[in-house]
C-alpha cells in the first residue's frame, strides 16, 4: 500500500515509513470503537480541558491526531523532494501531483487534499486489509475442505505453470464466492462509520431530526440466520446456491463498504487486493492445521476483537509450500516485481 500511495517499497518489516504509519493507525485504532467513550453519550464533555480528571480520551486523541498529521506530512514532502530531483517512482502521489498542476502551480488546498487522499489509503486501507487476510487464514486453517476445493478449481483453469492474475476472475467463481464470505464472515468494520443526518427524515414511523447519528449494524446484518442460514459457519457455497439476483442483494459488498456519499472510495482496490492474495495464496501454499507436541491438531476458534476494526485473535496454523515449482513461481515473480 506504501508503494502504491508514495512509490515506496517495503522490503522488511523494519522499514522506517511501515513502522511510523503502523504508529500512527494503531494510536486511531486504540481510541476505541464508536460511541465507546462517555463524550459519545454526554456530548458537551469534548469543551472540558485536557488536564480534567476524566479527559484522557481528549489527550489520547490529541496525540493520534499529531501522530496523523505527521504520517500526512512526512512521506508527501519526501515525494515533492524526490520529484524535484527527478528520482520519483510513479505512484499515487506523483500522478495526483503531476495531474493537478498541469494547468498551473499547486495551490495550499491541492496539496492538502493530494497528502491527505495518500495518507487515508494507507491508513483506511492496511490495517482493514491485513484483518481480512488473516480472517481468510483462519477459515481456510479451520475448513481444509474449502482450501481443496478452491485449489482444485485454480489448477483445473490455471493450471500450475503461472500464477493467477485479475483476468482470471471471472473463471475463477468458487474463489469469489470465498471473497464474498470472508467479507461476511468477519465484517472488518462492524460499525461501519457514523453519518449523520442533514435534514429531519424519518424510517418506519420513527421520527429522525436532523443532526442525528447513525450508526450502521453491519455486524447484525452479517450474521442475520434469515439472510445467511448457519451465519457462523465459513461456508462459500451458500453463494453458490443462490440464484443470481438473490447473490447479488445479499452480496456482502453491498453493505461493508458503507453508503451513499461516504461509500469508501477504496472499495474497488481492497476487493481486488483480497481476491488476489486470496487466489495466490491458493495457488501456491498448503494451509493446514498445527499439530501439538502429540501430534493432533489444533482447530483454531474463531475469536474476533471488536472496534474500529474487527482484529482476529492470534491463532496457530501450518503453511508450506504446494511444490518446488510454486517456488520457483514466486521467486521468478519477486524478481520481475523488484527489476
Amino acid at each position: 500500500m506504501l508503494e502504491i500511495a508514495y512509490g515506496h517499497p517495503v522490503a522488511s518489516a523494519e522499514d522506517e515509513y511501515m513502522a511510523f504509519a503502523d504508529r500512527s493507525v494503531a494510536a486511531l485504532t486504540d481510541i476505541g470503537s464508536i460511541a465507546s467513550t462517555l463524550v459519545d453519550f454526554v456530548p458537551i464533555l469534548k469543551y472540558i480541558p485536557t488536564w480534567m480528571p476524566g479527559a484522557g480520551f481528549k489527550r489520547q486523541a490529541l496525540r493520534a491526531k499529531d501522530m496523523w498529521a505527521e504520517m500526512t506530512r512526512i512521506p508527501y514532502q519526501r515525494v515533492r523532494d524526490d520529484m524535484a530531483l527527478g528520482k520519483a517512482k510513479l505512484s499515487f502521489t506523483t500522478f495526483m501531483i503531476q495531474e493537478v498542476s498541469r494547468d498551473g502551480h499547486l495551490t495550499d488546498n491541492d496539496e492538502y487534499d493530494i497528502s491527505n487522499s495518500a495518507s487515508q489509503m494507507y491508513g483506511a486501507g492496511v490495517e482493514t486489509t491485513l484483518h481480512t487476510l488473516l480472517t481468510l487464514l483462519l477459515a481456510f486453517t479451520i475448513y481444509p475442505k474449502v482450501v481443496d476445493k478452491a485449489q482444485a478449481e485454480i489448477d483445473r483453469v490455471i493450471g500450475t505453470s503461472r500464477l493467477p492474475e485479475l483476468a482470471d476472475r471471472e473463471f475463477l467463481p468458487y474463489l469469489g464466492c470465498i471473497v464474498q464470505e470472508v467479507l461476511r464472515w468477519n465484517p472488518i468494520t462492524p460499525l461501519g462509520v457514523p453519518h449523520c443526518l442533514q435534514e429531519d427524515d424519518s424510517y418506519n414511523g420513527y421520527g429522525l431530526p436532523g443532526g442525528s447519528m447513525f450508526i450502521i449494524n453491519v455486524w447484525a446484518i452479517s450474521r442475520n440466520p434469515a439472510l445467511y442460514p448457519n451465519p457462523e459457519v465459513f461456508r462459500p457455497e451458500r453463494f453458490e446456491e443462490m440464484d443470481a439476483e438473490t447473490a447479488s442483494a445479499r452480496d456482502p459488498r453491498k453493505y461493508l463498504f458503507g453508503f451513499g456519499r461516504r461509500i469508501c472510495p477504496g472499495r474497488y482496490l481492497a476487493d481486488s487486493s483480497v481476491w488476489l492474495v486470496a487466489a495466490n495464496v491458493l495457488a501456491t501454499m498448503d494451509i493446514r492445521r498445527a499439530r501439538d507436541s502429540a501430534g493432533r491438531e489444533i482447530i483454531p476458534t474463531p475469536s474476533f476483537k471488536g472496534g474500529i476494526v474487527s482484529h482476529v485473535e492470534p491463532f496457530e496454523c501450518d503453511i508450506r509450500p504446494r511444490s518446488q515449482k510454486t517456488i520457483d513461481l514466486i521467486a521468478e515473480r519477486h524478481y520481475e516485481t523488484t527489476d
